[in-house]
């Protein structure tokens, strides 16, 4: 989530990469900016999300990203991992049918979270699609970066990820959750999918989730020999044409699979001085049915609960700081999540799980595999992302 002054440089120029072998073309902030007046669609409430058209790509809006996050578990262990694909638009406008999308940035990041050598493993790749192959389809969910490739079987609503990396591989069918012989619908965030991130209205996404998906498949790390696993994950799609307000610097966002089935996602936007700028949650039950934050602690503690005014209060408590010994930053990477004056505990994997993005999307954020605990009890299982602590968040500087 970035400004669309920061979308490609925190600095007075703005690159607008056309990567061939030595050239990079850049724009003056004036200049982009009237570009991103005339050619990225605008993102405004009443919009009507539907499927499968809304898994795929949208070309016509400037930045978009698929996120998938969750935890793996072999016979003895949890393995944290994730993988995003970022499309970002440049100056020259989208043409069909061409083998060569000069239109186009594509940036992934995967990882793996190994609690056992205390290591994020992080792959990381920017490209063109048209080459590689690098491909992301506009009709229904199918990404592909040379040997990452990640998509929804249409007739089935299932996903399938296949990544082959140096230290480590996956294999894995990812499956929504449902009853009744059927799978639930994607989780509409904010207003029907009008996700705002400010208090104006222009800055806002596009924006679905699909949590507690159920996973199986296999693992290997470090060339060693494949092992089962299985766990549960989440999927997030954004897509956008500007973002975060100028004075805004990056975000912590949770989004948590809970052990009855329901689930809750939560951000908060930081401003310069620290401040929250924005935030909002949402909190579904395991029927993926919206409840008020109000509703949470009815299943998840047995403190009693303070008559208060205000029923959606949700504060942010850092509970452990870590400073990261390649970017300098420090990241509150255990935090604690009050919901209306009740305490619930954020802990992390393990301490570093900073991605070190600088040879693609040009900046570090932390992003982890987390605990959700209500007092010593764990409650539920899924990632904290934390980004804007190393600078000011950007995309391809």
């Amino acid at each position: 989530m970035i400004s669309r002054r920061r979308f490609l440089s925190s600095s007075f120029w703005i690159g607008v990469p056309f990567f061939t072998s030595s050239n990079i073309f850049l724009l003056k902030t004036t200049e982009a900016d009237e570009y991103a007046e005339t050619l990225w669609e605008k993102v405004k409430p009443g919009k009507i999300i539907s499927f499968p058209n809304d898994y795929g790509s949208h070309p016509s809006f400037r930045l978009e990203w698929w996120y998938l996050t969750g935890w793996l578990n072999d016979m003895s262990l949890s393995y944290g991992f994730q993988v995003t694909f970022f499309r970002l638009g440049t100056r020259h406008r989208f043409q069909e049918n061409t083998s060569f999308d000069s239109s186009q940035i594509v940036f992934v990041h995967c990882s793996i979270s190994d609690p056992k050598q205390n290591r994020l493993i992080v792959g990381q790749k920017i490209g063109r699609p048209g080459i590689g192959p690098v491909d992301i389809k506009k009709e229904d969910m199918r990404l592909q970066f040379e040997d990452i490739l990640f998509f929804r079987e249409g007739k089935a609503d299932k996903y399938f990820l296949r990544m082959n990396q140096r230290e480590f591989k996956v294999n894995l069918t990812i499956t929504p959750p449902g009853q009744f012989g059927s799978y639930f619908s994607p989780v509409l965030n904010g207003e029907n999918g009008f996700s705002r991130k400010g208090p104006n209205k222009e800055y806002a996404s596009y924006y679905y989730s699909r949590p507690n998906l159920i996973i199986t498949g296999d693992l290997s790390l470090y060339q060693k020999k494949p092992r089962k696993v299985s766990g549960i994950g989440w999927l997030d799609h954004e897509w956008m044409s500007e973002l975060l307000m100028d004075d805004f610097v990056g975000w912590d966002w949770i989004g948590i699979n809970l052990i009855d089935g329901s689930s809750l996602m939560v951000f908060k936007i930081r401003k310069q001085d620290g401040s929250i700028g924005w935030s909002d949650y949402s909190f579904v039950d395991k029927s993926q049915q919206k409840k008020s934050i109000d509703e949470f602690n009815i299943f998840f503690s047995d403190q009693k609960e303070l008559h208060l005014k205000n029923k959606n209060e949700i504060v942010w408590k850092a509970r452990k700081n870590w400073r990261s010994p390649r970017s300098g930053a420090i990241y509150p990477v255990e935090q604690s999540i009050f919901i209306n004056k009740v305490e619930y505990g954020i802990i992390p994997l393990m301490s570093d799980q900073e991605v070190d993005a600088l040879q693609s999307t040009g900046n570090y954020y932390w992003e982890g595999a987390v605990t959700m605990i209500s007092g010593k009890k764990e409650i539920g299982f899924g990632y904290l992302e934390l980004t804007g602590y190393a600078a000011p968040l950007s995309i391809g500087s």
